[in-house]
């Protein structure tokens, strides 16, 4: 079993009144979702990623098919896509491929997690507050 939400298998979670993820990088994950469509997926990500020739391309189909990597901190993505898709890429050329997809197209390509949306927006928010204020 694997979250859609943070990606983790089911036996990092700790499962109670409160789910908690135990995984062991930070993970903020609250409520575990089993990812039914995971296992469609193909197996050997690398190889399959090869049919692909522009890291936009495979970060696109990343953000549209493995679900919980929506989620994921900036940092996290990249080790996960390293770790399954391309470890020899650049990590700032990954960083900037989701950057401009989540910039083009929010819904799609970015978290999903409701939490995560109002903790962007509360950011954004005070973001611009300082800046013009200063």
């Amino acid at each position: 079993m694997t979250c859609a939400n943070c990606g983790h298998s089911g036996e990092d979670h700790v499962f109670g009144v409160v789910t908690v993820c135990n995984a062991k990088i930070d993970c903020n994950c609250i409520e575990f979702l089993e990812c039914i469509n995971f296992n469609e997926l193909p197996k050997d990500y690398q190889a399959y990623m090869r049919g692909f020739e522009k890291c936009t391309e495979k970060v696109r189909w990343v953000l549209d098919n493995v679900k919980f990597t929506r989620n994921m901190k900036n940092k996290w993505f990249i080790e996960w896509y390293r770790k399954y898709i391309e470890p020899d890429r650049d990590h700032e050329t990954i960083s900037r491929m989701r950057r401009k997809l989540v910039e083009i197209d929010s819904t799609s390509y970015g978290p999903f997690e409701p939490s995560l949306i109002e903790q962007k927006v509360i950011k954004q928010y005070s973001m611009m507050e300082f800046v013009t204020q200063n």
